[in-house]
């Protein structure tokens, strides 16, 4: 059974700066975490958009 892992928004944050801020690949972040290119792909495209946009869409 394939259980779903949980992540901090703080993690989140972090990972997606890694693309967004610093320019690292995503399949390079994530092979880094262990998480799948999809999940910090969706957070990535989350965290461009200004805070004050946001939903409370969680993955």
């Amino acid at each position: 059974m394939n259980q779903r892992r949980k992540f901090t928004e703080d993690f989140k944050q972090e990972a997606a700066a890694q693309v967004i801020e610093r320019g690292y690949p995503i399949k390079e972040v994530a092979n880094h975490l262990g998480i799948s290119d999809k999940t910090l792909y969706n957070w990535v495209n989350r965290f461009r958009v200004p805070s004050n946009e946001r939903g409370t869409q969680d993955d």
